[in-house]
């Protein structure tokens, strides 16, 4: 409260002063609408004067030519009682500092020197500043740091539109409470509870924006704020706001599925530009409009991946709408864009599983492009548009009807975003063949549509936000004025003086412009696994839309440095939509195909290191791969690649991708012949190397991995070494020998001796037991000495080594003196098991080391059991903890799953085949095998 303690020369109070900041145009005004508004805020200065304020605005001084505009403005918020702030949206632009670095240095010099009175004192700050909405502004307008301040709006300029305004600056309240009686007393019951408006005394001690406003306001407030993020997401798209405004009517449909109960989680997922957060916002909206109608229904609250920070989920929320109303109420969630940054998705996604169980009233919805390992019974679909909604929505956009487009385009516009970058340039468009295209000349027009080219600027921007994991202040890499047109960029999003990009989709494809244009280097990108997730959706977009040329150079360094990594960029691409169309390819582009065929496999090979050898070419012809021919045979939609010996016929040296001919013309060549789709995506053909080389693989492998096994000391060459000294002993004893022969054991012998139940004799519990913990400690070896030698350079891509260390948790269930089945006679006893894998957990930078592992078995344990089946909420919360800990490890995790059967202990070489099996299971997680085992285990 303020007291006007001087007085003027009649003796009377002095009035209190204001100055009313204003910015004097918007960019998009013509000179009438400038006009306009000049006219209106002068006569809404000259009604506070009327209404006993001494209001002061730069326009009465005009015509003096002693005042220091660059002082003028800054020293009257300092002295002035109040500073009332006539809202537009270009004074919202000064405030934000996004505003062009040539226009508005007026209004963005009194906006500083407010912000410098809120950091010396807050409640200064807060009582000082009112905003004023004057006919034609809406609320949309006030920046979001701005809520906190008391708001006026004028519907007209006249003294009764203008009474609660200047009410507040002369500390009047139009209502005054009567002073508070006796308590009374009571006979029957209890006071009823106090009604859900907030008194003046609660207004006065709230701590969150909820509390301090009141539902009403708080609400029109979040509806307003929902526009406005409606509005820029379809101008972070590119649109003008003429554009904008038409799509706003085009509302996402809001599934059933999505109509969920209290105390539930949901997961909204779907590929890129699927319109994964405009159906979180109208899921919202439906929010928000039960909450305006009910006054006990949960409260809505909306959150960006961005704008939640580090901070954790309930702290911010408690933040927002405080603990009455989350405990009372409940709240609806939503938390926009984990795929954004992946490295805290996995976090986000368990605290709400927590949160939700923990304040039952509330709901969470989430969006991501990738759920990841999140179970089928949260995820929803993010449902594509049908074709007369797509053409309607780009209709609007366009302004006229919507001629035909191409086939890659008719499909990918079903998806919302894809649709808004068609219809905003279709004249451009015509003759497109793919998105890529598309977003190009969307970008083109974009960046120079101020008749400066940003993007340069936009791709710093870009590779710094993906470093740094979060938005940046863009004068840490441009200078003031560049700055300033990066924050109005209608790509980029602004909070205070940091921004990042509207839509991933933009970040994504100007980093991956830093990549091809040299500005990033691969090696920074593939340095380590954690730098490969923070760039693996770039590498993706980079793999869809690059032209050939640099797209085979950056996809052959990833596949050689890690193969595992560069096959989920391989996935991602087909689904991402964004895949540039493989030109018109005919028999006559033999040679062409064939080197970029060549290129694939030679880095496919590199990257598996050893068990390249699988490839059915090398192991035919027993050559190095630079020793291999292959002819390319094209014939729509199909092509054929045969791959030959070079130096088999002296004098007849074939070069390194000869035409199909040659099989016709040297029939007495050795040949290895395999048949494909023709890819629809220019880069396509790395997926088709990738599948043709799975497919030897898959056929291969079990052989592969026992002959290189069995080069080197280990658990395969102990087993394999003492079955083999077990037979040898079998076959020179005597015929007729029924005594013990003297062999070496790894495991330990049966203890019970054969009789008519036991024909071949049989393992007690204690035995029994012993034997399997030993044949799985073994095999849990076996496997880390396979993977090191068969898939060195795979490492954590592979899901089982990246969980390691890990314990075999499991029960095994064991009835040595059961009835045999009539399956059962003449073997031993075998027992059943149940199973999974839980991550112990590990520190950064630590080196795996087969001793950390562990095993916890139990026997015949049920409850044992249904802890892996009916009640695994604790070995799933240790699974998803480890995952939030290494979120770098995530793309390659297998589902959370549990596995039931036997575990053949009595084979020959029973950790081995387990461990085979395991690694089996890793490459098929990869792409790399097909099938539920190897043919030939």
């Amino acid at each position: 409260m303020i007291a006007f303690a001087d007085t003027g020369p009649t003796g009377q109070l002095a009035a209190p002063t204001a100055l009313v900041s204003w910015a004097h145009s918007n960019t998009d005004w013509g000179p009438d609408q400038s006009a306009d508004w000049e006219r209106t805020v002068k006569s809404f200065t000259d009604l506070l004067r009327e209404g006993g304020i001494d209001a002061d605005l730069d326009l009465f001084h005009q015509s003096d030519t002693s005042i220091d505009w660059t002082r003028w403005g800054p020293n009257k918020v300092r002295t002035s009682d109040f500073v009332i702030v006539a809202i537009s949206r270009a004074w919202s632009e000064r405030w934000q500092g996004i505003n062009a670095p040539t226009v508005g240095a007026g209004a963005a010099a009194e906006a500083d020197t407010l912000k410098g009175i809120f950091g010396k004192d807050q409640s200064e700050f807060q009582r000082k500043t009112l905003i004023a909405l004057l006919p034609g502004a809406t609320s949309d307008l006030v920046p979001e740091d701005l809520y906190r301040l008391n708001r006026y709006t004028l519907t007209e300029l006249n003294r009764e539109s203008a009474e609660d305004l200047i009410r507040a600056v002369f500390n009047a309240p139009r209502y005054v409470a009567q002073p508070v009686g006796p308590r009374p007393t009571f006979d029957g019951a209890l006071p009823s509870p106090a009604p859900a408006t907030p008194s003046v005394t609660a207004l006065r001690h709230a701590t969150t924006p909820f509390e301090a406003t009141g539902s009403a306001e708080y609400f029109e407030r979040l509806s307003s704020v929902s526009d406005e993020r409606s509005r820029h997401r379809r101008r972070g798209a590119g649109l003008t706001d003429r554009q904008v405004q038409s799509t706003l009517s085009f509302r996402a449909q809001v599934p059933q599925a999505l109509h969920f109960g209290s105390g539930e989680l949901r997961i909204v997922h779907g590929p890129l530009g699927s319109g994964k957060s405009d159906l979180a916002e109208e899921w919202h909206r439906s929010s928000l409009r039960r909450a305006m109608a009910d006054g006990g229904a949960a409260v809505p609250v909306w959150i960006t991946i961005d704008g939640l920070g580090t901070a954790a989920l309930e702290p911010f929320v408690l933040a927002e709408v405080g603990l009455s109303a989350l405990s009372d109420r409940g709240v609806d969630v939503v938390v926009d864009g984990l795929d954004e940054r992946a490295d805290r998705a996995s976090s986000l996604m368990r605290q709400a599983g927590e949160f939700v169980k923990k304040w039952p009233r509330s709901r969470v919805l989430l969006t991501t492009r990738s759920p990841g390992l999140a179970p089928d019974e949260l995820l929803v679909a993010a449902p594509l548009l049908t074709h007369q909604e797509a053409e309607g929505l780009m209709e609007r956009v366009a302004g006229r009807q919507i001629p035909a487009l191409g086939a890659q385009l008719q499909t990918a516009v079903l998806r919302p975003l894809f649709a808004l970058l068609v219809a905003q340039r279709i004249a451009a468009v015509e003759g497109a063949t793919g998105i890529h295209e598309v977003i190009d000349r969307v970008v083109d027009d974009v960046v120079s549509r101020e008749n400066y080219d940003l993007f340069a600027e936009l791709r710093a921007l870009a590779v710094e936000t993906i470093r740094g994991g979060g938005a940046i202040d863009p004068a840490t890499i441009a200078a003031a004025d560049v700055a300033a047109r990066i924050r109005s960029s209608p790509l980029v999003t602004t909070t205070g003086r940091k921004c990042a990009f509207a839509l991933a989709t933009f970040e994504q494809w100007f980093a991956a412009h830093a990549i091809l244009d040299g500005i990033v280097g691969m090696d920074e990108v593939l340095s380590t696994m954690d730098t490969f997730d923070r760039w693996r959706y770039v590498l993706a977009i980079l793999a869809a839309t690059g032209d050939p040329a640099r797209a085979d150079k950056m996809l052959a360094a990833l596949a050689s440095w890690n193969p595992g990594a560069a096959s989920w960029v391989v996935d991602e691409m087909e689904s991402g939509g964004l895949s540039r169309a493989l030109p018109n390819v005919g028999p006559s582009d033999w040679e062409a195909f064939g080197q970029r065929a060549r290129i694939a496999m030679q880095s496919w090979l590199d990257g598996l290191g050893p068990l390249a050898s699988c490839f059915a070419p090398l192991r035919r012809f027993a050559a190095a791969f630079d020793d291999i021919a292959v002819a390319v045979r094209i014939y729509a939609p199909r092509v054929t690649m045969t791959w030959l010996p070079r130096f088999q016929i002296r004098n007849e040296v074939l070069p390194p991708v000869v035409d199909d001919s040659v099989l016709s013309r040297w029939q007495h060549r050795s040949f290895q012949m395999s048949t494909a789709q023709m890819p629809t995506a220019a880069n396509g053909i790395w997926q088709i190397t990738r599948d043709l080389i799975a497919a030897d693989i898959t056929e291969n492998f079990a052989d592969t991995a026992l002959q290189i096994a069995l080069q080197h000391a280990g658990v395969a060459r102990n087993e394999a070494r003492v079955y083999q000294a077990a037979a040898r002993l079998r076959n020179e004893a005597p015929p007729g020998f029924t005594g013990q022969l003297d062999i070496e054991r790894l495991y330990p012998a049966a203890d019970i001796a054969p009789s008519p139940s036991h024909p071949f004799g049989g393992y007690s519990f204690e035995t029994m037991y012993c034997y399997a913990v030993a044949v799985i400690d073994a095999a849990m070896r076996c496997y880390l000495e396979l993977s090191s030698w068969l898939t060195p350079r795979f490492g954590r891509a592979l899901p089982l080594r990246g969980l390691m260390p890990v314990e075999f948790f499991g029960s095994m269930f064991y009835e040595p003196d059961r009835e045999r089945s009539p399956y059962e006679f003449g073997v031993l006893l075998e027992p059943g098991f149940s199973w999974l894998f839980r991550p112990l957990g590990s520190t950064p930078g630590y080196v795996l080391d087969p001793d950390d592992n562990r095993i916890s078995l139990t026997i015949n344990d049920d409850a044992r059991s249904d802890e892996m089946t009916a009640d695994r909420t604790r070995l799933y919360a240790s699974y998803r903890s480890y995952i939030e800990a290494h979120p770098e490890y995530e793309p390659f995790a297998r589902p959370f799953s549990s596995t039931h059967g036997r575990i053949d202990v009595f084979h020959r070489t029973p950790a081995t085949q387990l461990a085979i099996g395991w690694l089996w299971e890793d490459l098929k997680e990869l792409g790399f095998v097909n099938g539920i085992s190897s043919p030939n285990l």
